[in-house]
C-alpha cells in the first residue's frame, strides 16, 4: 500500500505549525481511505511550534475556499490527530509515504510526532518525492487538485498523479 500525505503549514521549516493533513491510501489504480485532520494550532505553538510571517501573508494571496476551510475548520487535540494518523498506518502495510519533497510533508509531519513524544508511524526510508515524479516524467498529465491548498485534495490528486506515472 501506498500513502500519499499533504500539509498545509504556517512555515516551511520542520517546527512549522500544521493547519491541517491530508492522507490518501491507494494501491495499484485504486484510490482507498481518504481522510482529513485540523489540528490544534495554539496547541502546537505552546509545544515549540514556529510559524513564519511569509508564509502567513503567503496564505492572503491563497483561494477563498482554502482560506475559509483553515478559518472554519473544527480543530481536534493534536494527540488525537496523531493518535489517528498511527492508526491508518497500523491498517495498511505500507511500503510508501508521498510526499512534496524530502524536508517537506514527511519531516514536518514526522517532527509534529517528535514534539508530541511519539515517534513517526512510517520508515525514513519509506518516503517517496512527489516532486521527483513529473521530473522523470515530463509527458506525465499531473492530476490538479480540485481546490488548492486544501490538504485532503491535494493528497487526493497526489495519489492519482502516482497512479498515472506508475502505469
Amino acid at each position: 500500500m501506498r500513502i500519499a500525505i499533504d500539509l498545509e503549514t504556517l512555515g516551511t521549516t520542520a517546527n512549522a505549525p500544521v493547519l491541517s493533513i491530508g492522507m490518501v491510501v491507494f494501491d495499484g489504480g485504486v484510490i482507498g481511505a481518504r481522510h482529513e485532520w485540523f489540528p490544534n494550532v495554539q496547541e502546537q505553538l505552546n509545544a515549540g511550534a514556529m510559524p513564519d510571517a511569509e508564509t502567513i501573508l503567503w496564505w492572503f494571496h491563497q483561494d477563498p475556499e482554502a482560506r475559509g476551510q483553515q478559518a472554519e475548520a473544527k480543530r481536534q487535540p493534536v494527540g488525537s490527530v496523531l493518535g489517528e494518523i498511527g492508526a491508518v498506518f497500523a491498517r495498511y502495510d505500507v511500503d510508501e509515504v508521498w510526499g512534496n519533497g524530502p524536508s517537506f510533508d514527511c519531516m514536518i509531519l514526522a517532527e509534529l510526532f517528535r514534539r508530541h513524544g511519539l515517534a513517526a508511524p512510517w520508515d525514513f526510508w519509506k518516503e517517496r518525492c512527489m516532486r521527483t515524479v513529473p521530473l522523470r516524467n515530463p509527458a506525465l498529465d499531473r492530476v490538479r487538485p480540485l481546490i488548492p491548498h486544501c490538504a485532503r485534495s491535494d493528497a487526493e490528486a497526489r495519489a492519482l498523479t502516482i497512479i498515472g506515472a506508475l502505469k
